[in-house]
């Protein structure tokens, strides 16, 4: 194919077509605000901790051990982050620093490693420690997959196995919804098949949105209906990569249009 698709294209696009073309055809990059920079940045050490829930429960012997594992986890977190993270931090607008910022991030992550310690610490409890470090153990973080078949790729936050089964999960940081969004279910799916394609002969049979608020995870089943979903989706954002411009607020949904970091511009172009 001639125009490539990113699987977080799928969720944009569900959210609003016309986000794809103001940032794929007019190549807008949306403002570096003090605000938005913030939420990048917690997303993003939120994510990255949850990459660490297997190394927490390694160096515990018993759930007592628990909250002490935690937070050496968390310090080793922020101490690393800048060297893992240097291009983000560069990134950051004119009247924002880091190291300003980080006292306040970092006290809301404590409030919710007690989230996390009440939730580790059921598992442990309830499936034993073993097992438990193979539920929250990543056979791949950050894994890059492409289909020129499927004409998408992305980047999936982590890939589980268990046994000769492999799960794409994608971390989310904010607010638990009351149902998995439209927008990640595609998104996921396309996870799915693109790890199809790559493992080949494999059936991804579900894969996972999980929540680090709540150290939930929600299943979404890789159905038929999902999959055509996933490839009708990548045609639309394709034909708006080719030349259609979707209108404004197309969805009809103002609340949308409030929340879009794009809405300047979108009402003036």
């Amino acid at each position: 194919m001639k125009h490539k698709v990113y699987a977080s294209d799928l969720n944009g696009y569900a959210f609003c077509p016309r986000t794809i073309y103001l940032s794929r055809v007019l190549k807008l990059g949306k403002k570096p605000t003090k605000e938005r920079y913030r939420g990048i940045i917690e997303h993003t050490l939120r994510k990255e901790l949850s990459f660490r829930y297997s190394r927490i429960l390694k160096r515990v012997s018993e759930p007592l051990e628990l909250r002490e594992s935690i937070d050496r986890e968390l310090d080793s977190t922020l101490q690393g982050f800048p060297f893992i993270y240097r291009e983000l931090i560069n990134q950051s607008p004119e009247d924002v620093d880091y190291n300003a910022l980080l006292p306040e991030l970092v006290a809301g992550l404590h409030e919710e490693t007690a989230a996390l310690h009440r939730k580790l610490e059921f598992m442990v409890k309830e499936a034993g420690l073993k097992k438990a470090i193979e539920e929250v153990t990543s056979w791949r973080i950050d894994y890059m997959v492409e289909s020129k078949g499927l004409g998408i790729s992305g980047k999936i936050d982590k890939v589980l196995q268990r046994n000769n089964e492999y799960i794409p999960v994608e971390v989310k940081t904010g607010r638990v919804p009351f149902s998995v969004w439209w927008g990640d279910r595609l998104q996921v799916t396309a996870y799915s098949m693109l790890l199809e394609e790559e493992l080949d002969s494999v059936d991804i049979l579900f894969s996972i949105v999980e929540y680090t608020a709540a150290l939930e995870r929600r299943p979404v089943k890789t159905t038929e209906r999902l999959r055509r979903a996933v490839l009708e989706t990548r045609d639309d954002i394709i034909g708006i990569l080719e030349g259609f411009v979707p209108e404004v607020c197309c969805h009809g949904n103002k609340n949308k249009c409030r929340a879009c970091s794009f809405r300047t511009e979108c009402y003036s172009i």
